[in-house]
C-alpha cells in the first residue's frame, strides 16, 4: 500500500481524501469523455458489483450495488477509513488501465 493511502487508513475519512477521489474521477472522466457521476458509477460497479434499476421510461439501467456511503440494502453504511483507502487504491489502479495517472497529493490525506 502506498504512503498516501496509509494516511487515509490511519485517520478518519477527510474532505481532502474525498477531494482526492473526486480528482481521480474527474481526470479519468476527462480522458474517457464521461461525466464525473458516470465515472463514479462505473468504478463503484466494477468494485462492488451492480444491481439493476428502471428509469422513468421503463428502461433497465445498471446501478452500483453499494456506494461509499450506502450499503447493499440501501441503508446508510459509510465505509471505514481502511475500506475507503482500499477503494481509492482500486480507482488509482483502474485509471492506469487507460493511461491516466492521478498525481499524489502534496500533503498527506
Amino acid at each position: 500500500m502506498t504512503n498516501r493511502l496509509a494516511a487515509v487508513k490511519a485517520s478518519p475519512r477527510s474532505a481532502r481524501a474525498c477531494r482526492f477521489l473526486n480528482l481521480g474521477y474527474r481526470l479519468l472522466g476527462n480522458h474517457l469523455g464521461y461525466e464525473r457521476a458516470e465515472i463514479n458509477n462505473l468504478c463503484l460497479s466494477y468494485y462492488y458489483g451492480y444491481s439493476g434499476g428502471y428509469d422513468a421510461d421503463g428502461e433497465w439501467w445498471p446501478v452500483p450495488a453499494r456506494t461509499t456511503t450506502t450499503g447493499y440494502a440501501g441503508e446508510v453504511d459509510i465505509l471505514s477509513p481502511a475500506a475507503f483507502a482500499e477503494y481509492v487504491e482500486f480507482v488509482l489502479r483502474f485509471a492506469t488501465r487507460f493511461g491516466v495517472v492521478i498525481p499524489d497529493p502534496v500533503r498527506p490525506l
